[in-house]
């Protein structure tokens, strides 16, 4: 469980710089 929430976590964390990236 702990493998799936940092693949998460870290899934959320690439998007969340590509929008701001993106809102630039």
């Amino acid at each position: 469980r702990e493998i799936v929430d940092t693949s998460a976590s870290l899934k959320l964390t690439k998007l969340f710089t590509r929008w701001s990236l993106m809102r630039r």
